[in-house]
């Protein structure tokens, strides 16, 4: 299941985490656990617009998972895997469309959770397209 956030909130979270660890008292440690290390992988795409080319040539049901194909073991493998949406994927009931206002099929959101994105962002200049 994909978590849905508004950039700023993420970031702002990830800030306070940070903050509050530098705030705990220090603490003697071993020379074991200074030797060790801990690692975080992130990976970010942005600007995830859907032209309609995306879906015009496509027979319902929409089945998108081999857009994401050739990037999915790379998504997958992040421990922290974030799209910037950029556009709606709010269905047909709300009228698909391209440019300038953007609205693709819903199953785009279904293809990316399986494609291993955590988080989606849909705060952008074309939020309000429909």
């Amino acid at each position: 299941m994909a978590v849905f956030l508004v950039v700023g909130i993420a970031v702002n979270a990830i800030l306070i985490t940070n903050h509050a660890n530098t705030l705990r008292p220090k603490q003697e440690t071993t020379q074991t656990e200074k030797n060790e290390s801990s690692a975080f992988s992130f990976v970010g795409v942005g600007d995830h617009l859907i032209h309609e080319p995306v879906y015009y040539y496509q027979t319902q049901p929409y089945h998108f998972d081999s857009i994401y194909e050739a990037t999915k073991p790379a998504i997958q493998d992040a421990d922290l895997a974030f799209i910037n949406a950029e556009t709606l994927m709010a269905g047909e009931s709300f009228g698909l469309g391209g440019y300038p206002m953007f609205n693709g099929p819903k199953e785009l959101v279904d293809a990316l959770d399986r494609t291993g994105f955590d988080w989606l962002a849909l705060s952008s200049n074309h939020t309000l397209d429909r």
